[in-house]
């Protein structure tokens, strides 16, 4: 196969295709180029978990012993505590614990794997950004802190995120469809130390959730060194409630236990930090021609509702290395991890969407019903539960199956949701 392959961003899928890749002989050496000048700090504004469940432990698992590296640096969730308003707690055990591993731990553990087993082989340059893709003469236009320069390739992967050079430069061509949208869901975060965990009485393995008025939700990981991620999480509405002050006073209002367990050091800087808003990536071809194929968040953008916009990340890298090994060419190979994927992640966008209610009446009757089917799977194995995440976390079925199951669930939710928003809007 060609020698000259390059991968745009460092991020799990770019980088566990590259091991892939190297594992399988597919080139001498493999390049990848990232944006950032360094692994990012976990206390950055951009600081977030991944969730990682059965999908995406069985796509590491094909790098021998970095799926047991990754759950040694992940946090065990075994329990959600959710906790509505007016006062009252839910304390659910979740069947089948899964595990929370942030960005920096989850990129670091793949990083040392590459460079343990292929050691020279694996090339990566930080502070690199691609600037522009020539897909006809098969090169990238680079910047780095010496200045612009030339790269040409003969096999181009795009894992550079829902911010794509390559599919920027793929949307060019003709027969490229392409639907990018904010997601209606923004948030912020914020961190708090030791004593501000104890405040809370966010246990060990606990992933706590407060559901406060107007569709609003605060969520916090803990960390095996006694301090939490947080975030925020609101509807974009785009009025005064996106304002990191009122966020604040909102949170002092309906529920001043989560204000009063923040340093006065970490409020100052939560008003300081953007507002961060994912978005949607809805693609009707992930590959161009037999030289250029996107995976990960650059092909397909989800919400993090479901947590499974990294376990399908993974799954892309494991998927394209096994269709270059059953396919003659490389052309063949791409045209089919299209063909494989692009109807999946489709439906994996639609549940995204519209897995969870917005409003507050049918969220509490989606509580109800799950803990209500929860009793009778363990009378009548044959029930399906309400609660989809669960299903989604140990599953390996295609998204496609998972949403023709779920078909009259979502659609209801889809209309609730749209429903709830234009609410917001006019009021």
């Amino acid at each position: 196969m060609d020698n000259n392959i390059v991968i745009l961003g460092a991020g799990p899928s770019g980088l566990l295709l590259a091991y892939q890749l190297l594992a399988g002989n597919y080139a001498k050496t493999i390049k990848v180029l990232e944006r950032a000048p360094t692994l990012q700090d976990r206390r950055n504004a951009k600081s977030f978990s991944f969730a990682l469940f059965r999908r995406g432990f069985a796509a590491l698992a094909e790098a021998p012993g970095l799926d047991e590296t990754v759950r040694q640096r992940s946090t065990r969730i075994a329990t959600r505590v959710q906790r509505w308003l007016p006062a009252a707690e839910q304390k659910v055990a979740v069947k089948h614990p899964f595990m929370l591993c942030e960005r920096n731990e989850l990129v670091g553990a793949i990083l040392d794997t590459l460079q343990r087993d292929f050691g020279e082989r694996f090339q990566i340059e930080y502070g690199c950004t691609c600037e522009h893709v020539d897909l006809d003469q098969k090169s990238l236009t680079l910047r780095d802190s010496a200045g612009q320069r030339t790269l040409t390739y003969s096999l181009l992967f795009g894992a550079d995120g829902a911010g794509s050079a390559l599919r920027n430069a793929m949307l060019e061509r003709p027969g490229y469809e392409c639907e990018d949208q904010p997601y209606s869901r923004v948030y912020r975060n914020f961190y708090l130390d030791q004593e501000g965990v104890k405040q809370l009485g966010i246990g060990p393995e606990e992933l706590h959730a407060w559901m406060l008025p107007g569709g609003f939700m605060v969520g916090a990981v803990p960390h095996e060194d006694g301090s939490a991620t947080c975030n925020i999480v609101f509807p974009m509405t785009g009025g005064q409630e996106c304002e990191a002050a009122r966020q604040l006073e909102l949170m002092q209002e309906s529920c001043p236990e989560i204000t009063a367990a923040m340093s006065d050091g970490e409020k100052a800087d939560f008003v300081d930090r953007p507002i961060l808003q994912c978005r949607t990536i809805k693609l009707n071809r992930y590959h161009y021609a037999d030289h250029a194929c996107l995976l990960g968040d650059a092909a397909h953008a989800v919400p993090p509702s479901v947590g499974q916009g990294c376990n399908s990340a993974l799954e892309d890298a494991v998927i394209i290395a096994r269709l270059l090994g059953e396919h003659a060419t490389i052309g063949n190979a791409l045209e089919a991890f299209s063909s494989e994927r692009v109807p999946d992640m489709h439906a994996l966008l639609t549940l995204s969407l519209y897995a969870m209610p917005l409003s507050p009446s049918l969220r509490r009757w989606y509580e109800y019903k799950s803990r209500l089917t929860d009793r009778l799977h363990g009378l009548i194995p044959g029930v399906r539960r309400a609660n989809l995440l669960d299903d989604l976390a140990q599953s390996l079925d295609s998204y496609s199956d998972t949403l023709a199951q779920r078909r009259r669930w979502i659609n209801r939710v889809e209309k609730s949701n749209r429903a709830f928003l234009e609410s917001r809007r006019q009021s």
